[in-house]
């Protein structure tokens, strides 16, 4: 009886220790919209929105208290949450675990590893690289963390690079895989939906991915997403304005052109999205990769190339031997 519950929670009622890895393809799901879910995410978003439009004063206040709280009371949370999940996931990577394969057993990858890591970059960081990667390590050499270094020095600009490296290195990139293993497992070696309330189905079961707490699990996922990419946008839409604002010696960039780069953006947004993942998504990330090379080559060719040789392994260096200090920095050195 007990290994026949086990194979339950596998499709076609397959034996654990027999499964080869099913994937979400092969299965007979009817994928129709959960109107629920849809109404509840459709209010918030519209509720926040009107929000925003008629009292956009009191929304700045809101979100900033709301931020300052956070950050106050539950930095020390989000510090610790990341360290954990980077080391449990090279505990992952590097364990027994790290060979299962996110997919069929002896199935090929399904793109290449220049398009794979392309649609990484692109799509898991995208223009937040593009905005913080130049903003991080100026505001920091300016203004060090508290009790670090002085500011403008060279060990300013060493540090600052550092505490960038930590804020987009393998703890950002630790966060966003163990997001997509265990998504991807799911869908491709379990043989589950790939909802984010599916990765939770060894916990709550799944009657309870199909009823009210798998909801609410995927109306958070929803909303999150929504505003995480809102936020992209925003700040895409900004550096691009500034940029033509530059290059075009115009005045100052007022907010119907905003809009108009945000439209442009999403409509772009929207249609690799709907075209898919092999076509719209992949040719786009690899477009985007390839002027990312060159721009990197120009700069290091053109720039102070000694420079670079020198300061970038560097900054690796130091980042490796103060990883665990930057992991234990938090308010109680002050605000």
């Amino acid at each position: 009886m007990h290994q026949a519950g086990q194979a339950g929670n596998y499709p076609h009622g397959v034996h654990p220790a027999l499964v080869p890895g099913v994937s979400v393809d092969d299965q007979r799901y009817d994928y129709r919209t959960d109107r629920v879910v849809v109404v509840v995410v459709a209010v918030t978003i519209l509720a926040f929105l009107a929000w925003g439009l008629l009292d956009t004063e009191g929304l700045a206040a809101a979100s900033e208290t709301a931020l300052v709280w956070v950050t106050t009371y539950f930095g020390w949370f989000c510090s610790v949450l990341a360290a954990v999940v980077l080391f449990f996931m090279l505990w992952i990577g590097f364990g027994r675990y790290g060979r299962i394969p996110l997919g069929l057993d002896g199935e090929k990858p399904e793109y290449t590893t220049f398009s794979w890591v392309a649609m990484l970059f692109a799509a898991g960081m995208g223009v937040g690289l593009l905005f913080f990667g130049p903003y991080e390590p100026m505001q920091y050499y300016l203004e060090p963390a508290p009790g670090t270094v002085d500011p403008q020095t060279r060990e300013a600009m060493h540090r600052a690079l550092v505490q960038t490296v930590f804020h987009w290195g393998p703890q950002a990139w630790a966060m966003y895989a163990l997001v997509g293993a265990t998504v991807a497992y799911g869908a491709y070696r379990r043989g589950r939906t790939v909802l984010m309330s599916s990765i939770f189905e060894s916990l709550i079961g799944r009657d309870g991915v199909r009823g009210a707490r798998g909801r609410i699990i995927d109306i958070f996922a929803i909303i999150a997403t929504l505003f995480g990419t809102a936020a992209a946008l925003g700040i895409g839409a900004l550096q691009i304005g500034r940029g033509v604002q530059i290059a075009g010696g115009l005045g100052e960039i007022n907010t119907p052109m905003l809009l108009g780069i945000v439209a442009v953006l999403t409509a772009v947004f929207i249609t690799s999205a709907v075209s898919g993942v092999a076509r719209g998504i992949r040719y786009l990330s690899n477009i985007n990769m390839v002027f990312a090379v060159i721009v990197a080559i120009f700069v290091f060719l053109v720039g102070p190339t000694l420079f670079l040789v020198n300061f970038i392994p560097s900054v690796i260096a130091q980042y490796l031997s103060e990883t665990l200090t930057l992991i234990a920095y938090s308010a109680s050195y002050g605000e």
